[in-house]
């Protein structure tokens, strides 16, 4: 099931790692391109509000942080 193969992808900590992962089959760059290569290391001002607010309204987003 796709909860399983999102739980395996959400325990890979390195980027790189995840693009092996998501050649590796096409049901695991489904979920690993969209869902877990954004928003893995954020490093950005930390007055910019808008990217802040984003995540807040986000959720999603803002539980694939890894590194701020």
């Amino acid at each position: 099931p796709p909860e399983i193969l999102d739980n395996i992808a959400a325990h890979i900590n390195l980027p790189q790692d995840l693009l092996s992962l998501a050649v590796t089959a096409r049901a695991f760059h489904a979920i690993v391109v969209p869902n877990h290569l954004q928003f893995r290391d954020i490093r950005c001002d930390p007055r910019r509000v808008n990217l802040w607010r984003s995540l807040a309204q986000k959720p999603a987003y803002a539980a694939r942080i890894r590194r701020l």
